[in-house]
Parts: structure tokens; C-alpha cells; sequence
């Protein structure tokens, strides 16, 4: 009778722990999405940058979040949470329940609209710059990408102007 109760108890135990193994999995599965989300808003957005900053003429594109309004639309959520988006001038951070993911640009970009400063004046530019490193956006509203021509060392070229829209 021991034996028997004694085997039933091994048993038990034993599809407890498969159990609990299976349940691990499926969780650490899932947390591997939320950090490959995270991961491919980066990415798409750094792309999408990386796209207008190569265009040679004057060139507006914004980024939405959800499916409201044209041009391009991200997810305002994973899995029900938002997301937070950390601008510097090289790169975008993608921040999701703790973890975070981060694209670079291939160019640098400036982090203001360009309607705030006068873009022949280097010096405005510059100042602005220094003013304007980072920014920081939730996953709600918008993001505008601009390519504009703005004067540099005596020459004219287009420069990329990233930042939140109205």
C-alpha cells in the first residue's frame, strides 16, 4: 500500500514539473515577442528615416500611431501596453515594459521642425541643435519626418528634420 501511494506521489510530482516546464516556455515565448515588437518598431522607424534622408528634394511623411489618419501607421500597442520612443540625433529608442530596443540612422538628424529656425542661418541652426538632443514621445499621435533644403557651409543641401507633429 506505501509502494503504491509512494508511486502515485513520484508521479504527481513528475507532472507537476512538466507542467511548470511547459508553462516556463510558453511565457518565455512570449516575452521574446514583446522584445521582437519592440525591436521592429525601431527598426521601421529608423528605416523610414533613413528613407527620407535620402531623398533630394523637399519631402514630408508622418507616422501615425493606430490605424487613425494617411501615410504611415505603427501599432500603438503591444499586447496592450504602449510604448515609449527616445529620439537622439543618431538613433531611436524603443522602450516596452522594461525593455528597450535601439535602430541607429545612417545620417544625422535634426530634432526640431524646421519652420522654428531660419535654415540659412548656420549659427541659428547650430544653436538649435544643441538645444534640441533628444526628445522623448509616446506611442500615441504623430511623428513627422521632413526633408528640407537648409544652407550649410556656403552650399545649399537637404537636411532631415524628425519630430512630433500637431
Amino acid at each position: 500500500m506505501l509502494e503504491w501511494i509512494t508511486s502515485k506521489v513520484v508521479v504527481s510530482v513528475a507532472a507537476l514539473l512538466i507542467l511548470a516546464s511547459v508553462g516556463g516556455f510558453f511565457v518565455t515565448q512570449r516575452e521574446g515577442w514583446k522584445d521582437a515588437q519592440a525591436a521592429n518598431i525601431s527598426k521601421d522607424i529608423a528605416k523610414l528615416v533613413n528613407q527620407v534622408s535620402t531623398v533630394n528634394s523637399n519631402l514630408t511623411t508622418i507616422i501615425h500611431f493606430g490605424d487613425s489618419g494617411p501615410g504611415i501607421n505603427l501599432p500603438s500597442n503591444v499586447d496592450g501596453a504602449t510604448y515609449v520612443m527616445k529620439f537622439d540625433r543618431t538613433s531611436v529608442r524603443c522602450e516596452l515594459n522594461g525593455r528597450s530596443s535601439i535602430s541607429e540612422f545612417y545620417t544625422g538628424v535634426h530634432l526640431y521642425s524646421p519652420s522654428d529656425v531660419d535654415l540659412k542661418n548656420l549659427t541659428q541652426k547650430r544653436e538649435h541643435d544643441l538645444n534640441h538632443q533628444t526628445f522623448t514621445t509616446h506611442s500615441t499621435g504623430k511623428i513627422v519626418l521632413m526633408r528640407a533644403r537648409a544652407a550649410t557651409t556656403g552650399a545649399s543641401e537637404f537636411e532631415t528634420f524628425v519630430f512630433v507633429g500637431e
